[in-house]
């Protein structure tokens, strides 16, 4: 079977363009939802210093006095769901700039791995 074109397109790679960005951006909000829903919640600090990012990665945290004015007295709820920013590199990011994260998701000698980010991209049919 072939395809013939009938005519220019002249707008085709406008639409392609505005479209994979579309996409990019609803895979990384999947993955920052995804993310944020598998963290697990003491006081809340953790899940809510969340960030999705377009271009370069946003590692501001709830909680801390020097990158945000928001302070922790209960369990806070997660952050909102993001809407659409268009990056300009194409690069997404998903960011948690508390400094515990690591151990939280990874394990350590005293603590249980929970697997956030594991769990949530092995859910994403990619």
């Amino acid at each position: 079977m072939s395809i013939v074109w009938q005519g220019a397109r002249p707008d085709f790679k406008k639409e392609l363009d505005e479209f994979l960005e579309q996409e990019l951006f609803n895979t990384a909000k999947d993955v920052f939802n995804g993310v944020v829903m598998r963290t697990p919640a003491r006081s809340g600090e953790l899940r809510a210093s969340w960030n999705l990012s377009a271009d370069q990665p946003n590692f501001v945290t709830v909680g801390d006095p020097n990158s945000s004015p928001r302070h922790v007295d209960a369990v806070l709820p997660p952050p909102s769901s993001p809407t659409f920013v268009k990056s300009h590199t194409g690069l997404y990011f998903v960011t948690n700039g508390k400094a515990y994260a690591g151990v939280v998701e990874e394990g350590g000698p005293h603590n249980v791995a929970h697997h956030m980010m594991e769990r949530t991209l092995d859910s994403l049919d990619l």
